[in-house]
């Protein structure tokens, strides 16, 4: 039976340039240096041989490197840190502009004080600022995309948003290739590119419109019936009952009584379990080892044997695979598969990859052919992100409420980008200290947040947000239990 409305085609196109050009961007940023460390090391050790007279420590240069790449994630943290103050203040379109502004910045940032004058601090400030926006879009985006779209199509449109994520980095790569932009002459292009998606943005952003609760609560009902029509299309009667839902969330208190506050999600137990929950799928986008990937797999693959001119290509091929399983995680969501039960199946797949590609780092120098089967290894864990990072996003706008939504997405966020820092800043350390067992740390934690979905997550799959939330709401332990080993067994 087709819906009484959906999404208009204006709808459909704000959110999609919404989603994809903060999406696009993240990854992007996380994973366009990845090819580029031959070049910053040269870049670094010009630098260091002008000001000191002799080439870079080992350790200096190991210092520089993680801080070059982790500071793109202590910005993000910063960013969403600030991001509750600045929704006080700001609407949400605003406040993407702002973003991309950041992102362009940052940038050019490092294309200038690096590229001309081989600065590294520029180069460590620039990233800094363009985690910045990162970590205001990712904050951002699951709002706009709820707020803008249909009911019906939120949990689509979080899988979107998981597919963008996913489409980022491989793009990175490929520009970023020796064979294409990341050369001593080139790179700076590198940087170029990646203010494309939040200079698109840009172009199309005065005719974008804000979300219809942004203007029920800054410019009145009149207003926000006006957009909410042109967002949808069907049944006018079902137009003006999601209006009537809209001011009564709002109930003429203003927005910052339809949200509530961290310490009102703290005391109520209800909203404390969003909270909860919210925050460890968040985290387990980053907790499962996803930067030692995108930072560091290159140096990953050198280290299992692998030669210098093969690498790169090795990189693209495992992060080309992303967009492919998450377009095919959102066709299984769409037949009917219980997202829960995929995202139990992702992690499993994380942890043999990690298991897999531990055995291979370690007896690459004496077993033949472990240098291929790393690369098969980091396939393997990589498959299982795609479904980790796709089912993570859609279950954490589905489990959260409008009421709920801006606290849990704040704090979780700032929870991704805090594991961000911890797994790019901390891999090079861990490879030190425990060499090729390093990778048994994130599996670590994979097998943690895997038994807390497995026991305290609910299913979505084909409910509306009523019937999730009952299951937060008072139960009996045995009904507790039989769902538990029930969604395990089903899965497996």
């Amino acid at each position: 039976m087709e819906p009484a409305i959906s999404n208009s085609w204006y709808a459909s196109f704000v959110i999609n340039l919404s989603i994809f050009s903060i999406g696009l961007s993240t990854t992007y940023s996380l994973a366009c240096l990845n090819p580029l460390v031959p070049v910053i090391r040269k870049i670094y050790n010009e630098t260091y041989h002008t000001r000191h007279q002799e080439d870079i420590p080992e350790d200096t240069w190991t210092l520089l490197l993680t801080l070059t790449m982790s500071m793109l994630v202590v910005g993000a943290f910063c960013g969403s840190l600030t991001f509750k103050f600045v929704l006080s203040h700001l609407t949400r379109k605003q406040i993407m502009v702002i973003s991309h502004i950041c992102n362009i910045t940052g940038y050019a940032t490092v294309a200038i004080g690096a590229g001309i004058w081989g600065s590294y601090e520029a180069f460590i400030v620039g990233r800094f600022i363009s985690g910045i926006s990162t970590g205001l879009g990712l904050s951002l985006i699951p709002l706009v995309a709820n707020e803008l779209c249909v009911s019906h199509r939120q949990q689509f449109y979080g899988g979107v948003l998981g597919t963008s994520f996913q489409l980022g980095s491989p793009i990175a790569v490929l520009i970023a290739w020796p064979e294409v932009l990341g050369t001593d002459e080139l790179w700076i292009g590198v940087m170029l590119f990646g203010m494309v998606y939040s200079a698109l943005y840009l172009v199309f952003a005065y005719w974008l419109t804000d979300t219809p609760l942004q203007i029920l609560t800054r410019e009145g009902e009149e207003n926000a019936m006006k957009i909410l029509r042109k967002l949808r299309k069907g049944d006018g009667f079902e137009i003006k009952a999601e209006m009537h839902l809209l001011v009564k969330d709002v109930a003429k208190k203003g927005e910052a009584s339809a949200i509530a506050t961290f310490v009102e999600v703290m005391k109520n137990s209800q909203y404390r379990k969003h909270f909860i929950g919210v925050v460890i799928l968040f985290s387990f986008v980053m907790a499962c080892g996803l930067n030692n990937i995108l930072f560091y797999s290159n140096s990953i693959f050198l280290n299992a044997g692998l030669d210098d001119i093969v690498v790169t290509p090795a990189t693209l091929g495992v992060l080309a695979l992303g967009p492919i399983f998450s377009v095919i995680g959102i066709y299984i969501v769409n037949c009917g598969v219980e997202p829960k039960y995929l995202l139990i199946i992702g992690s499993l797949i994380a942890v043999v990859g990690d298991a897999f590609l531990t055995a291979c780092l370690a007896t690459s120098d004496t077993v033949p052919g472990m240098s291929i089967a790393a690369i098969a290894a980091v396939c393997i864990f990589y498959i299982g992100f795609t479904f980790i990072n796709l089912i993570c996003y859609m279950m954490s706008g589905a489990i959260a409420i409008d009421k709920t939504r801006p606290v849990c997405t704040n704090v979780g966020a700032a929870s991704l980008w805090f594991f961000a820092w911890f797994v790019g800043f901390m891999s090079p350390y861990f490879e030190i200290w425990i060499g090729p067992y390093a990778f048994l740390v994130w599996m670590g934690f994979t097998i943690i947040i895997l038994i807390y979905i497995i026991f305290f997550v609910p299913t979505i799959g084909g409910k509306t947000s009523d019937e999730i939330q009952e299951y937060y709401k008072g139960r009996k332990p045995t009904d507790f239990y039989e769902e538990k080993f029930t969604s395990v067994q089903t899965a497996l």
